[in-house]
């Protein structure tokens, strides 16, 4: 079911007076952890191989090539850091 969240101004994409719609997510760490932690590495692999994938498609409109390989390299070593943060402790 959706909420309605009051602010007492608006993003910086709305205008003041202007109705504008957005989206919350509450994650729960220890069952994502479950979760992820019932995948076989493989499995998980290729899930999140996919979501680069779309991810990249819906960003850029452009073929999977050198660019999209740079850019996931790129998000990977930004976030590795976190993604050991989270699974591991």
């Amino acid at each position: 079911m959706a909420k309605h969240y009051a602010r007492s101004e608006p993003p910086p994409w709305a205008r003041a007076g202007e109705e504008y719609v957005g989206t919350l997510f509450m994650l729960h760490g220890e069952r994502v952890r479950t979760m992820l932690g019932a995948l076989e590495e493989q499995q998980l692999a290729a899930r999140v191989e996919a979501f680069y994938r779309a991810w990249w498609k819906a960003r850029t409109h452009e073929p999977v090539g050198i660019a999209f390989e740079n850019w996931k390299r790129k998000l990977d070593d930004k976030g590795q850091e976190d993604v050991h943060r989270f699974l591991i402790t």
